[in-house]
């Protein structure tokens, strides 16, 4: 098998095929190694003919996968077929077995190449553990499209169909842990060098072996003592490494196998099945213990030679010259960690190429000739070894130098028995002075982890000769000292101005970072408010649209005062709950802004004079005004709102009385840029609130703008008014700061962009009913009311039926677009609700649209995002109407897109 898998590694490499050649080539070699190891495993087939709990082919469809990739799936497939379909089955089982032979190898290498490093799975204990279950999650796929295919093809009877699953199941399991490993590692792993006293121990080791191999599995035997042959492969994997471990559990296996299957040996006195199943977990267990016990090994020696040279190279360079320390550290890393020779290169910067400086080679082994022509030759960056390593900054290794197509020293090397070879660089400050490299008689694996050892060799290697040259410098400067050190503490002392400096400057950073977190925090609220502000509006609306029109129809219908003014407090609260919707839409934002030229003085003169006329009389109110206070941007209706919530909490906090001063003032560019560096260049308007009222305390101060924060007494405040505030200076662009000192007074100054010249109002679209005309009233027109809400429904339907309206009715979007199908030349006008079931509102429109370009719709909802409205607007809407609302308005509105040409 290992002679055939390296044919097919033989083919794989072939540089004269064309590469689609090769793969074919190397699928059919494939194809032909698994059916003739197929047909020997079933030839040992117990409970079923195509079940076997000798199975062999499924380590080889994994080796192969893992050392050559899995574009040689075709290969077991088609082995897998030929096998099957010249035992027993039809077409369809045979094909079912082949997918799961081969999904089952594929499964199991993709597993083992994510997990465990692929091919080089049994270099680390931990990864042999990974290769051992990702073999058993493999092997159970395969198991069942196995046993699942025969029985549902008829070739096995279903109360068969576990003891089938589990032979299937342990053979193919058993394949991978003794085939897999013993192909993987004698065709990755390099060959041992041949000395006569490892020779006479491999040879006593095959002795031990065949001698309890025979006693033991060969002769009349009870069970138990096949655990004899532990000792010899633990002997073989303690001495030689992983190949010796696998080779000898193999052995064991073979020579088991043998004596089961002539009914001798530990297996051999039960039924065959059976002895088969104990064989086989038997001798899987032993390969894997034997291998993990040898990788266990193998890391030791690898960390005891790694530590070893770590630990003389920091001796060496903590009591070595600078002149000496190269060519001792080039030795003990060699001697330490087994290379046979290595060598030195130092950047000669005027030439720019790399030169050797030293070179060692052990005694018993020297390599004059590599060593003349290394010392004869200089490399460029990126040619050779050396110039590989400086070009790219990193170690590099090469399992074959003499196979490199970019070695030019390949046949001196080839001539000394030379064969691997890593470098790495010698840094200092991340410049590469030089690389080390070392070579070895034997081909050796890439090892990723010695890599990384070197490479802190050489930036530890860098670092002793930057100090050892800087040391030799520093004794040299020894007597410009003096002269030196007046100029020194001229520079300490600017250099301290300039810290001083830098310091205060990063103090000022620091502070405007915080209050760039504070306002992002507030942002990020504000965000969250005006979602769930959007989200309720329009229930909410809808609910209270309800209450508020059948609260109207109570008092139509009833004279008693008692019940008018009950329904006069309904109508009030269901105001003061719209109003609250309106303050959580606006402080989120959620609003239109109506953005104009505006005079700030004249804003703050009809604030003072509403609290004035409302605040009592203990609280004076003054006014401050700026004679050059420029135009802002803005809604004066928004800022006005914003000016009296602040005054209310000045009043809240002024219970004996006080005063409220208000304030404007220009803010030149400059200025403005020190208060608020993040403020565009433009003049500002700031407006400034100043009360002597009881102040806030510093622990409230940071959440005084958080939503529904407050710190009055329950139902004396919602915790909206400051948070509105907020929101209106985000829609205006504007800043907000706040001072204050408790038991002194607290000021609000709010910073608005003054108008930039050329600037034009931002103003929003204006509302629908302003577009209208009145003309001549048809009261005896049909309009479609569209409305999900049943009760709503009823109610303004009676309405319009009593102001002389013919109604008709849908209670969701399907029905109403068909409802307008159907009377198309009857309807005037739709009262549509956006907020519909099975098809939305604005869906709604566009269908309706297309029946008639002409319709004339007027929109309710409970809220209406402004880029909806215009969007609305746009695509011919009439207008809309606010929720809640009332009959009247309803019939206002009617009348007025009516009457509109």
């Amino acid at each position: 098998m290992i002679f055939a898998l390296n044919s097919i590694s033989s083919i794989a490499a072939h540089e004269r095929w064309s590469p689609r050649l090769r793969t074919l080539t190397a699928i059919l070699a494939l194809s032909a190694i698994y059916f003739i190891t197929g047909k020997l495993g079933l030839s040992l087939a117990t409970v079923h003919p195509s079940a076997s709990a000798i199975w062999p082919p499924s380590g080889i469809a994994l080796a192969a996968f893992l050392l050559w990739g899995y574009r040689l799936w075709p290969g077991v497939f088609l082995g897998a077929f030929l096998v099957n379909i010249t035992t027993q089955g039809t077409v369809a089982t045979t094909l079912g077995i082949a997918s799961g032979n081969t999904l089952e190898a594929l499964l199991a290498a993709w597993l083992i190449h994510e997990a465990a490093s692929g091919a080089k799975a049994f270099e680390r204990a931990r990864n042999i553990f990974k290769f051992v279950l990702a073999s058993l999650i493999g092997t159970a796929v395969g198991a069942t499209f196995g046993a699942t295919s025969l029985t549902l093809g008829g070739y096995a009877p279903w109360n068969q169909y576990v003891n089938i699953w589990f032979t299937w199941w342990l053979g193919d399991l058993a394949g991978d842990l003794l085939i897999a490993p013993l192909l993987m590692i004698w065709v990755t792993q390099p060959y041992p060098t041949l000395r006569p006293l490892r020779i006479f121990e491999a040879a006593a080791v095959l002795v031990s072996l065949v001698l309890i191999g025979y006693l033991v599995f060969l002769g009349k035997t009870r069970a138990g003592l096949e655990f004899l042959a532990v000792l010899p492969l633990l002997w073989a994997a303690f001495r030689f490494g992983q190949r010796g471990a696998v080779t000898a559990a193999f052995f064991i296996f073979a020579v088991a196998l043998w004596g089961t299957v002539h009914s001798i040996g530990p297996f051999g006195d039960v039924e065959a099945h059976q002895s088969f199943l104990y064989l086989q977990g038997f001798t899987a267990t032993m390969a894997m213990a034997a291998l993990v016990l040898a990788a266990v090994v193998t890391e030791r020696i690898r960390v005891e030679q790694r530590l070893e040279v770590q630990e003389a190279v920091s001796r060496i360079l903590a009591e070595s010259h600078l002149n000496e320390a190269g060519s001792k550290i080039l030795q003990i890393l060699c001697e330490r960690a087994k290379w046979s020779t290595g060598a030195i290169w130092n950047l000669d910067r005027e030439s720019n190429d790399l030169v050797c400086m030293e070179f060692w080679h052990g005694p018993s082994a020297p390599a004059r000739l590599f060593e003349t022509e290394s010392r004869k030759q200089r490399f460029a960056p990126g040619v050779g070894l050396p110039g590989r390593v400086w070009s790219s900054g990193q170690p590099a290794w090469i399992r074959d130098v003499i196979k490199d197509s970019n070695f030019p020293r390949a046949a001196i090397a080839a001539q000394e028995g030379l064969r691997a070879g890593f470098g790495f660089p010698i840094k200092v400050a991340d410049e590469i002075v030089g690389v080390i490299e070392c070579f070895s008689r034997e081909v050796r694996e890439i090892d990723d982890e010695f890599l990384r050892i070197a490479n802190d060799i050489g930036d530890q290697v860098g670092r002793f000769f930057d100090r050892k040259r800087a040391e030799e410098l520093l004794a040299k400067a020894k007597d410009e000292l003096g002269k030196a050190n007046e100029e020194l503490e001229n520079r300490v002392r600017e250099r301290t101005v300039d810290l001083e400096l830098a310091n205060a400057a990063l103090l000022k950073n620091i502070e405007e970072q915080k209050r760039l977190e504070e306002q992002l925090r507030q942002a990020q609220k504000m965000e969250s408010i005006g979602t769930l502000a959007g989200g309720i509006a329009h229930d909410f609306n809808n609910s209270l649209n309800i209450i508020k029109a059948y609260a109207t129809l109570i008092g139509a219908r009833h004279s008693d005062q008692q019940i008018v003014e009950g329904v006069k407090v309904i109508n009030d609260e269901i105001d003061r709950g719209a109003s609250v919707v309106r303050q959580l839409l606006t402080l989120a934002r959620k609003t239109e802004t109506r953005l104009e030229p505006t005079d700030i003085n004249k804003v703050l003169i009809m604030v003072s004079e509403l609290v004035k006329e409302t605040f009592p009389k203990n609280i004076d109110v003054r006014l401050s005004l700026d004679g050059m206070e420029p135009a802002v941007m803005a809604d004066s209706n928004q800022i006005s709102q914003a000016l009296l919530n602040i005054c209310v909490n000045s009043r809240d906090a002024m219970h004996t009385g006080g005063e409220i001063t208000l304030a404007a003032e220009t803010i030149d560019r400059d200025r403005m840029q020190d208060l608020h560096p993040g403020a565009a260049a433009n003049t500002y308007a700031c407006i400034a609130i100043t009360d002597t009222g009881t102040g806030i305390e510093e622990s409230v101060r940071p959440r005084i703008f958080d939503p529904f924060f407050t710190t009055k007494g329950i139902g004396e405040g919602t915790g909206l008014g400051l948070a509105m505030v907020y929101g209106i200076m985000k829609n205006h662009h504007g800043m907000i700061d706040v001072e204050s000192r408790v038991g002194k007074g607290t000021t609000f100054r709010l910073y608005l962009p003054a108008v930039v010249s050329g600037q034009k109002s931002a103003v929003s679209q204006a509302g629908f009913g302003d577009r209208l005309a009145a003309s001549g009233i048809n009261q005896y027109a049909t309009v479609l009311v569209v409305e999900d809400e049943q009760a709503m429904t009823r109610l303004l339907g009676d309405a319009l039926l009593q102001a002389g309206y013919h109604v008709l009715v849908a209670l969701d979007g399907a029905e109403a677009i068909e409802l307008y199908r159907q009377h198309l030349n009857d309807i005037h006008v739709v009262v549509l609700d956006l907020g519909l079931p099975k098809v939305t509102g604005s869906e709604v429109v566009r269908r309706m649209k297309e029946l008639n370009p002409q319709i004339k719709i007027i929109v309710t909802t409970g809220y209406l995002e402004p880029e909806l409205k215009s969007e609305l607007l746009a695509f011919g809407v009439k207008d809309y109407i606010q929720k809640p609302y009332s009959v009247e308005s309803v019939l206002e509105k009617l009348q007025s897109v009516m009457s509109a040409t």
